[in-house]
């Protein structure tokens, strides 16, 4: 077993973009929400920053070693309380 986290993650590297690739990549009406909230005025500067500020997963795991592993097969955050509420109240007999 690889001692990279990253390689746990995934089954193929994840790809490195530079900031003009991800411009490139990113749909227009994607881009107009990127601008919407007005962090940095272009879609150029908002990568860039985004980038500027990448850090490494080892420095993350550092940040808090007992954490639990993340899992997606329990989401539980404040849309799938909402949901769950608001179906149970759409059922009938409820």
């Amino acid at each position: 077993m690889s001692s990279n986290p990253l390689e746990r993650l995934c089954d193929r590297p994840i790809p490195r973009y530079s900031v003009a690739e991800l411009v490139e990549r990113l749909p227009a009406r994607a881009a107009r929400d990127l601008i919407e909230w007005p962090i940095e005025p272009t879609v150029e500067s908002n990568f860039a920053r985004l980038l500027g500020h990448e850090m490494p997963l080892a420095a993350l795991t550092r940040l808090a070693p007992r954490a639990p592993a993340l899992a997606d097969d329990r989401p539980f955050n404040e849309y799938f309380l909402l949901r769950r509420w608001v179906l149970a109240r759409s059922q009938p007999g409820s």
